[in-house]
């Protein structure tokens, strides 16, 4: 009867060829990854974010609240335009109404001691006002911008300081404030401005310039230095821009629909990678090289670390909206969700 089993001599060949076979399959492993330079090696998965989710019940909105637009203050104050008109500030966990129009604010910057609030008035069916509301610390204020056969609305605003800034919005409207005054700094009345922000050296606009109604591309515009013009540099965005955030050494992010973008020394922006898993960003911001922020649908959260661009633990299921902060330890995240928002809780 034929035997099923090796002899012992049978045995040690089939142990060598079962070596060999290992080592065989591990070069060809090895050959299909060196052949793959854009895979790079897995980093190690982000500590949990500290994410702290906080109730947004705001007894003198009369509960829940949709929040348009979100400043923080350097004393870590959080100021908030309410989707019925109404400028919130959130200090020792207790928010508090503090004005209020019965339309048209969109968009908020303060210091510790100033608030300035933009938006749009409409005084007749075919005039509508660009609106600044400004709070000096004693008392509040309005004004309204642009020309009475124009279409004016205000979407951002933005201080260097108490004596510098700076508001945009439809038509190319721009408007900077020297602390007594605003003046018209308009420069193209093609554009649509979305966002803007800067440090002591930089301010960068966004946004994006409709010259003809099927024809849209998206917009940068920056100052450098002191002075009220703006240049327009080439934007590789497939669509409007929607935020952007000028850290403190001038390095410059801005989003777009999907879309990361940055500013290199030399004015040339350029699209860099993120997660596939991105569908829909709505916001940035950042700190320092190693704390920059990005949001979206879906409850997308993004931190840059590591040179990379990777997805953050998110404890809610809402969409993101806004981020803002004055440091890292007063970074707050709004978005969807009327009753709650998240503040980041991870020491500096």
């Amino acid at each position: 009867m034929r035997s099923s089993t090796c002899t012992q001599v049978q045995r040690d060949s089939c142990a060598v060829v079962s070596r060999m076979q290992l080592v065989l399959h591990v070069a060809i492993a090895m050959l299909f990854s060196a052949c793959k330079p854009d895979r790079l090696p897995t980093p190690p998965p982000p500590p949990p974010a500290l994410w702290e989710v906080t109730n947004l019940n705001v007894s003198c909105v009369g509960g829940p609240a949709s929040i348009t637009d979100v400043w923080v203050r350097p004393n870590g104050s959080v100021v908030a335009i309410e989707s019925r008109s109404r400028v919130i500030v959130y200090s020792q966990g207790v928010w508090e109404c503090v004005y209020q129009r019965q339309m048209g604010l969109t968009a908020v910057w303060a210091s510790d001691s100033q608030i300035v609030a933009v938006g749009d008035s409409t005084t007749s069916e075919t005039t509508t006002w660009g609106l600044i509301v400004t709070f000096d610390g004693t008392e509040w204020s309005d004004s309204l911008v642009g020309h009475q056969s124009s279409w004016r609305v205000l979407q951002c605003v933005w201080g260097r300081s108490e004596s510098e800034v700076y508001a945009g919005g439809f038509f190319g409207t721009r408007y900077r404030f020297d602390g007594s005054s605003w003046t018209d700094i308009t420069q193209r009345a093609s554009s649509v401005e979305t966002a803007i922000h800067g440090n002591r050296d930089l301010i960068v606009m966004v946004g994006e310039y409709n010259d003809q109604i099927s024809s849209r591309e998206c917009m940068l515009s920056v100052l450098e230095g002191p002075g009220e013009v703006f240049k327009d540099e080439s934007c590789p965005a497939g669509s409007r821009i929607e935020d952007v955030v000028v850290l403190p050494n001038s390095r410059v992010v801005a989003i777009a629909s999907e879309q990361i973008l940055e500013r290199d020394s030399n004015g040339n922006w350029h699209v860099v990678p993120i997660p596939l898993s991105v569908t829909q960003l709505s916001s940035v911001w950042g700190i320092d090289d190693d704390h920059i922020f990005a949001a979206g649908s879906d409850a997308i959260l993004l931190r840059y670390e590591a040179e990379q661009w990777r997805e953050m633990q998110n404890p809610v299921t809402w969409s993101v909206r806004l981020l803002a902060g004055a440091s890292l330890g007063t970074l707050v995240a709004f978005g969807d969700s009327r009753t709650e928002f998240m503040r980041y809780a991870e020491s500096e």
